[in-house]
């Protein structure tokens, strides 16, 4: 088989490493020579299939750690953060990834950009569907504090902080009194 490994692991493990690296590639020379080959609208076509087709393998064949370490990387690097977060975006909606596989850097990382965006539907839907007791749910807590993110604040009193429910009905009461005068 001229090289290919016998033992199936080796033979997924190779084909895993060899598929990257042919990612990173593609994704290096759209953002290279998008402007040269392709122009404006075409790279943005092809970008993005290229970003959705990567998420998809990601998710087949269990490499999320690829998508947001590498793939990310590479991308907030070249100035296409918000693209990425953009494209990313419809897969945590659907919870199709979840907290847990995003863990809390990144989490908190989109919430604040969404924050910066004023997407408040987007966080509020990113925090219900937050499925991991290991966040740190403290700092989520804050972000909805910092913004009035109400929907979200009662989500995270009722699943996290029931004990400290009287703290949220105080605060949001608060909230509205001063909306009011």
């Amino acid at each position: 088989l001229d090289g290919i490994p016998i033992k199936v692991k080796e033979r997924k493990d190779n084909v895993k490493r060899v598929l990257k690296g042919l990612i990173l590639q593609l994704i290096l020379n759209i953002l290279n020579l998008k402007d040269i080959f392709f122009g404006q609208e075409k790279s943005t076509e092809l970008l993005t299939k290229c970003i959705y087709m990567s998420i998809e393998l990601c998710l087949d064949v269990g490499e999320l750690n690829f998508l947001f370490k590498d793939i990310y990387k590479i991308m907030e690097e070249k100035g296409y953060f918000n693209f990425f977060m953009e494209k990313i975006k419809p897969f945590i909606l659907n919870n199709r990834i979840t907290s847990t596989q995003l863990g809390q850097k990144f989490t908190i990382k989109m919430l604040k950009y969404y924050m910066n965006i004023n997407d408040y539907t987007t966080i509020s839907r990113i925090i219900i569907n937050i499925d991991d007791l290991n966040l740190d749910i403290k700092e989520i807590k804050d972000i909805c504090w910092e913004k009035n993110i109400i929907v979200s604040l009662v989500y995270i009193y009722f699943k996290y902080y029931e004990d400290n429910l009287f703290e949220l009905i105080l605060k949001v009461y608060d909230l509205f009194n001063k909306s009011n005068n």
